[in-house]
């Protein structure tokens, strides 16, 4: 949501509460009150006591991670002092502090906790990791139907939208493709001097290391072998020791958190989107396409309509993933091509201001239908509020 309080702190009087983060942006300009709390610790006994309840107590208790008294009563205080139209949830576990509160309620990107804590589970190999993890997914087990205190749900994509519907039917989603700051991120002219490929997003998790992995086992021999110069980037924050060791290859390098990702997609001649699956919209892909970047992804784009070969190249397998790769690096024109093109349908679909106008649009339209609504039935609320466990 930060990314579009410049937009909407123009339009509306925003009071913001939420929890504090060390790169957490000043917004107060775009707001008339903020209030940030740090996020909540757990003790090793409360977390085996959490971790319990996820394999005894009838899920979801997912929510049991994000209680706070001292949040409650925050939110509880602004309730009581503030006259507000509506309640806008950024993270969807932000629910639980809302509770009985009798507004139109918005959720910004939801998305299906369970089935992606399942995929987390299936990629993880360490055995004590795959319990923990599997435990977490019987935690989100029900989770879509918190969303039911919610009168209307942002999703980025049409596959993200479809799999939240599987959990739960009776969801009133809307779909708005997720926006990336085409000002920022544009063309730099700085590529290396030799061959390099860059693959970006966080390091520790285990989707994103499963995908690297991949592509360093299975398609990068191809590449080297015909291109023995080629330099490949991880860039991202917290990488895990599995990708740390990659470094024992002179052409590899693991940055960990950079203070500024636009000079690694600046440099590197081709980004590698080694997607294992299709949850939501990857921001490092609209990152990459935004500066004018030839990317070359797997088939799990998603929330981003792309056409293979004209503005993405697209390969599931390694044999073709590597062709792609080595395509590009040979052809300066195509490269430039295929990121023309990338950028251009990023300034047509994808700008945060195409994205900030349809947020406030539906924001408009649900508290109108709302207000709308109650007044038809003498000021009544709507009876949402109370399928959510107070915080």
């Amino acid at each position: 949501m930060l990314h579009s309080l410049p937009y909407l702190g123009t339009k509306h009087e925003i009071t913001l509460i939420g929890w504090d983060s060390p790169n957490r942006a000043d917004v107060s300009r775009y707001c008339k009150s903020v209030t940030v709390l740090p996020v909540p610790t757990r003790s090793r006994l409360e977390l085996i006591r959490i971790l319990t309840l996820g394999v005894l107590k009838r899920p979801p208790t997912v929510l049991e991670y994000f209680k706070s008294a001292e949040m409650q009563r925050v939110v509880d205080q602004a309730w009581k002092r503030e006259r507000f139209d509506m309640i806008v949830i950024d993270h969807p576990h932000m629910l639980g502090f809302v509770a009985g509160k009798y507004l139109p309620i918005v959720v910004l990107e939801c998305f299906a906790l369970e089935q992606i804590a399942l995929d987390t589970y299936r990629l993880e190999n360490k055995p004590v990791s795959k319990i923990l993890d599997f435990i977490y997914a019987r935690q989100a087990h029900g989770y879509a139907k918190l969303y039911r205190a919610a009168d209307a749900l942002i999703a980025v994509s049409d596959g993200q939208r479809d799999r939240v519907l599987g959990d739960c039917q009776d969801l009133n989603i809307k779909v708005v493709p997720l926006g990336v700051d085409v000002d920022y991120y544009k063309p730099l002219d700085i590529e290396t001097p030799y061959p390099s490929i860059t693959i970006t997003g966080t390091m520790s998790g285990s989707r994103n290391r499963a995908g690297v992995l991949w592509f360093y086992r299975e398609v990068y021999p191809y590449i080297k072998e015909s291109v023995p110069d080629v330099r490949l980037f991880l860039v991202g924050q917290n990488p895990h020791k599995d990708l740390l060791r990659l470094q024992k290859d002179n052409s590899v390098t693991v940055t960990g958190f950079v203070e500024d990702l636009r000079i690694y997609l600046g440099q590197s001649w081709v980004i590698a989107s080694p997607l294992t699956e299709n949850h939501g919209v990857k921001v490092r892909l609209l990152q990459a396409m935004a500066m004018g970047k030839a990317v070359v992804s797997t088939s799990m784009i998603s929330g981003i309509n792309v056409t293979d070969g004209k503005d993405v190249m697209i390969a599931d397998f390694p044999s073709g993933f590597a062709l792609h790769v080595l395509t590009l690096l040979r052809s300066r024109p195509l490269r430039e091509r295929i990121g023309h093109n990338a950028r251009c349908l990023m300034l047509a679909e994808h700008s945060w201001d195409k994205y900030n106008k349809e947020i406030d649009d539906i924001l408009t339209e649900v508290r109108r239908e709302y207000f709308d609504y109650r007044g038809r039935n003498r000021g009544r609320g709507n009876g949402k509020g109370s399928v959510i466990p107070k915080a």
